[in-house]
């Protein structure tokens, strides 16, 4: 079976840490990935492939809609695709400027669509890393003897410089005519296949626009429409259930960001640009789990519009001879926890340390959450089997979510025992949060490794948190119901043999803190979980 990012776990690369950038190979395409991260904000682009951000990860959470193989992201149907000259559609896949027509290959019935850069090979000019941000900058040169030159004949370059920081990810743009000759006509976009977080009802979208565009067959006409009164209208916070809509809308302007809220989340994702950005394309077609807010530099056939005089509405770029036009979009990620990763980063850092010394072996059995899992002898109580213990005291399940890469599938396991949760509702969190976190975990887990078994330890009643088992009981049994889900999953139900005949905790389980377990209370879990995990070799 085909895994996409399998070179990620083969790889014998350094850890990503506060702000790093490391790129490798992937093994099916020879393509090129680089990896990039600044704290709990990490990105993979591949340059032969567009230069397309494929993948924005935010504390462990993938934002975008990612190909089921690399091989498959060539296009705009996954990541962000960059839309260059010409974004979204083109009129009979060609247009007039300065009286010179170009002719495109229609791929949209008789229209041209998204552009001729997203599914070419780019060059990476310069990467550079501080303590707060890496940049990855590449480049496409349009030069006699390449096809996107054949099809926009004037010599320019397109660069790009993708921005990886703690709150998020930004574009900039050049368009750099310092060398052509010829007046260079333009529009340029991102093109994001945004992943809801949450329920599409509880999915909100602020569009701070002034017009509508009006349209025919999804083709501007040129008509300005004022917001006001339409079914259009989302200048204030609007729910994507039932608003389905691939429209254009005019008039942004860079103090007024486009939000996307994930309210079941706790996530916004802000969509800020520079004031060349004035159109806004977004498509929330129904049934699917994606929708994608484009930031545009010009309206949907600008081309056309513009030689119509309607340069204004169209708002088509010109790059001058021996002159370069930039502008910028930024991507800002708000999580309403405050998560703080970073002070994990010893015990993470101490892990890939002993394993450097140590290697485990490939296809054993791996331990990993908090506390309960940290203190686990685990040699001692699986004499017979492989394992590794990465359990970090005091983390939560988005913890272990947000360091699997790392701590985790690396080691290519063939069981992930996880305990995790406890913490989270000592800490506040709500059941359903803990259930959706552990959810993330598995859905990232079998996105790398499909084989893998996952084995959810439910959390313990104990002393010290029995007046949080009522929550912790609740998201217990969301885990549960989940794991009926996939046969890949089991829920291991150490709760229940914990509880005595009055149903409140056996003292002798614990140790004097009434929280961490005693060797009873080890060899009580063992019990449970030692009949789930495969059978020694």
């Amino acid at each position: 079976m085909r895994q996409l990012f399998g070179f990620l776990l083969l790889c014998a690369a350094a850890p990503l840490t506060a702000a790093e950038i490391h790129d490798d190979i992937d093994a099916d395409t020879g393509w090129q990935v680089i990896t990039a991260q600044a704290e709990q904000t990490k990105i993979r682009v591949v340059p032969a492939a567009g230069f397309n951000v494929f993948s924005i990860e935010y504390a462990g959470r993938e934002l975008l809609k990612t190909p089921p193989a690399l091989a498959d992201l060539p296009g705009v149907s996954y990541g962000v695709p960059l839309l260059y000259p010409s974004p979204n559609r083109v009129r009979n896949a060609q247009f007039t400027f300065d009286g010179k027509t170009y002719h495109f290959d229609a791929n949209d019935g008789t229209n041209f669509i998204h552009g001729l850069v997203h599914n070419v090979p780019w060059t990476v000019r310069r990467t550079e890393v501080d303590a707060h941000q890496a940049v990855i900058e590449a480049e496409l040169v349009f030069a006699p003897g390449t096809k996107h030159y054949a099809a926009f004949p004037l010599e320019h370059t397109l660069r790009v410089t993708v921005t990886v920081r703690p709150e998020g990810v930004s574009w900039k743009y050049e368009v750099d005519n310092t060398h052509g000759k010829s007046k260079v006509p333009f529009g340029f976009a991102l093109h994001p296949w945004i992943l809801y977080q949450g329920e599409r009802k509880n999915t909100f979208l602020t569009i701070p626009a002034t017009q509508w565009m009006e349209a025919e067959n999804l083709l501007p006409t040129g008509k300005l429409v004022d917001l006001e009164g339409t079914p259009f209208d989302a200048r204030a916070a609007k729910s994507l259930e039932g608003f389905v809509i691939d429209d254009v809308y005019s008039g942004m302007q860079s103090e007024h960001p486009t939000v996307a809220d994930f309210r079941d989340a706790g996530i916004q994702l802000s969509l800020d640009a520079s004031d060349d950005f004035t159109h806004l394309v977004v498509y929330t077609p129904e049934n699917k789990n994606w929708f994608c807010v484009e930031n545009q530099t010009c309206s949907t056939d600008a081309h056309n519009l513009y030689q119509q005089g309607l340069k204004a509405e169209s708002h088509l770029l010109v790059v001058e001879p021996g002159e370069t036009l930039s502008g910028t979009v930024n991507y800002r990620i708000r999580d309403a926890r405050g998560h703080k990763f970073s002070r994990w980063e010893k015990a993470i850092r101490k892990f890939e340390a002993q394993d450097r010394q140590h290697p485990p072996e490939v296809g054993g059995t791996l331990f990993v959450g908090s506390s309960s899992i940290r203190f686990w002898d685990l040699p001692k109580y699986f004499p017979d089997r492989p394992v590794v213990n990465h359990g970090f005291g005091g983390s939560q399940m988005i913890d272990s979510l947000y360091f699997a890469d790392r701590i985790v599938l690396p080691y290519q396991p063939r069981t992930i025992v996880v305990y995790a949760g406890d913490n989270d509702i000592a800490g506040g969190q709500s059941p359903e949060t803990v259930a959706k976190d552990f959810q993330r975990f598995a859905r990232k887990i079998h996105a790398a490794l499909p084989e893998t078994k996952i084995v959810y330890i439910a959390i313990k009643p104990s002393l010290r948190r029995w007046n949080l088992y009522e929550q912790m009981a609740k998201a217990n049994d969301l885990i549960a119901a989940f794991a009926e889900t996939d046969e890949r999953i089991t829920y291991a139900d150490i709760a229940t043999p914990m509880l005595n005949e009055q149903g409140t905790p056996k003292p002798e389980l614990f140790i004097k803190d009434g929280l961490h377990l005693s060797p009873a209370g080890y060899e009580l879990w063992t019990s449970v979980i030692e009949p789930l995990l495969p059978r020694a070799n």
